[in-house]
């Protein structure tokens, strides 16, 4: 593992990348939610969601066994999480709606 603001860059790396592969657009919003398990890219009014999770690297032993690899032999796997981002677009309707029904 690496320092933690370095662990920390990798893993926005990995989702700007894939998020930006997903919308095809270049990302203007990144929102970490909860303990680094959720990220959310935003390009405009288009959203994703992701999930990401930290693999640990292996290598073979000379016995054929795989061994953990503890430094920075890792990376992130990230993967979208369908239907769980919601547009911003949807959002600012929403309240608008409810501003005018409730006379605000």
């Amino acid at each position: 593992m690496k320092a933690p603001p370095d662990e920390r860059a990798d893993l926005l790396q990995a989702a700007i990348w894939r998020a930006t592969r997903e919308l095809g657009a270049p990302i203007d919003r990144v929102e970490v939610v909860g303990d680094v398990d959720r990220v959310i890219c935003s390009a405009g009014s288009r959203r994703v969601s992701l999930a990401v999770r930290y693999s640990p690297g292996y290598a073979p032993d000379p016995t054929g066994a795989y061994l953990q690899i503890t430094a920075g032999g890792g990376s992130w796997n990230v993967e979208v999480v369908p239907g769980e981002a919601i547009p911003q677009g949807a959002i600012s309707r929403t309240f608008a709606w409810l501003r005018r029904r409730l006379g605000a």
